[in-house]
C-alpha cells in the first residue's frame, strides 16, 4: 500500500545527487545546494560519455552513489538509455546473486533485460583517474571506513539503483578482497531511494529486493509522472491526464490504423503480459509496495493540456523532470540532519 510519508523531506539530499547525475559535472550541481551538500565532494566517477553514469561523493562519514537516468537526445547514448535498457522489458534475466545464498530457492527472481544491460554497465564502469571500477571502489570504502553507503538515482537511474544494490550487497559477500567475504549477510548501512523509477524486475525479485533491504530503501514518485508506472502499471498509464491530454482523446496513425494513445498502451501491455506467459515469468512489480513508498502530486501544466500527442509528451516530460522533483523536496520543510542520519 502507497503511504503519505509525514517526513517527504529525507529524500532531498539524494535528489539533489540524482539530479547532479544529468550534469557532465556534478559538482557544480551540488555546489548550487549549500544549504544541504555542503562538505559534499565528488571522489569517483565514470566517463559521462559512457552508455551509463555515476558518480560516488562523500562528506567523509558517509558516500552516495548517484546513477543517471535516461538522455533526452538522439545519439548513441540516448539509443542505448532508452531501447537496450528502458524499453527493453519484452524478456527478463534471472536474478541469481542472493544473500543469504540459501534464500535462493523462495523466489523465481528475474530482471528485465534493460534492466540486466544496465547493471553489467555499472560493474564495468570505471573512474579514468584512478582505473578503479565502480564496485572496487565502493568495497574499499567500505572495508576499510564502514561507511555508511545511499545508492541512488532519477527514471532510469532508480531502475538502476533498485538491481545495483542487491547485487553490491552479493559482491560484498562473495568478492575474496572484501572484509565481508564469506559473510553471507547483507551490509546493514546501505540504503537506497528512487526517484519516478520504472519496475525493473518481476514479482518475485520485488518480494526479494524489499525483504533485503527492509526499513532501508524509499521510492518517492510524481502520481502525475507516466515513466514511474511503466512497466508494472500500463493500464493506469493509459488513463493519466483525464480531462487534458486525454489520451482518450488523443489518436494517431499505427502501421496504417488510426488507434487512440490510450488503445496503444492497452496493446503494449497486453503484448508484455502474454511475452511473459509465454516465458513462465512473473509480471513486472515496483519495490516498496508495502513500505517506503511515497507518492506526491505535481499540478497539471496548464500550458500543455490540448488532446494532441505534442502536448501529452510535453506533460510527460514536465512531470517527470528532475529538476521539477528537486523543486518538490526543496519546497518541503527540512530535517535538521540528513536523511541517512534521521
Amino acid at each position: 500500500m502507497t503511504t503519505s510519508t509525514p517526513e517527504p523531506n529525507i529524500g532531498t539530499l539524494p535528489m539533489i545527487f540524482a539530479h547532479a547525475a544529468y550534469n557532465a559535472d556534478p559538482q557544480s550541481v551540488i555546489n548550487q545546494y549549500p544549504g544541504f551538500t555542503n562538505g559534499w565532494t565528488v571522489i569517483w566517477a565514470n566517463d559521462f560519455n559512457d552508455p551509463n553514469y555515476a558518480f560516488v561523493a562523500s562528506n567523509n562519514s558517509e558516500c552516495i552513489v548517484a546513477i543517471r537516468g535516461s538522455l533526452i537526445q538522439f545519439d548513441k547514448i540516448g539509443y542505448i538509455d532508452w531501447f537496450k535498457e528502458d524499453f527493453n522489458v519484452f524478456s527478463q534475466d534471472p536474478w541469481t546473486t542472493f544473500v543469504p545464498s540459501s534464500v535462493s530457492s523462495n523466489y523465481n527472481a528475474c530482471i528485465s533485460a534493460g534492466a540486466g544491460d544496465g547493471l553489467t554497465d555499472l560493474q564495468a564502469m570505471v573512474d579514468p583517474s584512478t582505473n578503479v571500477t565502480l564496485p572496487n571502489f565502493l568495497l574499499g570504502i567500505i572495508s576499510d571506513y564502514n561507511q555508511p553507503v545511499t545508492i541512488t538515482g532519477h527514471s532510469l537511474g532508480g531502475n538502476l539503483a533498485s538491481v545495483f544494490a542487491p547485487w553490491m550487497q552479493w559482491y560484498l559477500n562473495n568478492e575474496p578482497s572484501s572484509k565481508y567475504y564469506g559473510s553471507n549477510t547483507p551490509y546493514p548501512n546501505m540504503q537506497v531511494y528512487t526517484y519516478a523509477a520504472p519496475a525493473a524486475g518481476n514479482v518475485d525479485f520485488a518480494d526479494y529486493y524489499n525483504t533485503l533491504f527492509a526499513g532501508n530503501s524509499f521510492r518517492f514518485y510524481n502520481t502525475n509522472d507516466v515513466i514511474p508506472m511503466c512497466p508494472a502499471s500500463l493500464g493506469s498509464v493509459a488513463n493519466m491526464y483525464s480531462g487534458g491530454p486525454d489520451a482518450n482523446n488523443i489518436g494517431f496513425t499505427l502501421d496504417g490504423l488510426q488507434i487512440t494513445l490510450h488503445d496503444f498502451f492497452d496493446g503494449v501491455r497486453d503484448a508484455i503480459d502474454l511475452d511473459i506467459l509465454k516465458n513462465g515469468y512473473f509480471g513486472y512489480m515496483q519495490t516498496n509496495a508495502n513500505e517506503g513508498s511515497f507518492s506526491f502530486t505535481v499540478p497539471i501544466d496548464s500550458s500543455y493540456t490540448s488532446n494532441t500527442l505534442g502536448d501529452w509528451l510535453e506533460q510527460i516530460g514536465n512531470q517527470h523532470s528532475s529538476l521539477n522533483y528537486v523543486a518538490y523536496f526543496l519546497a518541503l520543510p527540512q530535517p535538521l540532519k540528513p536523511a541517512q542520519n534521521s
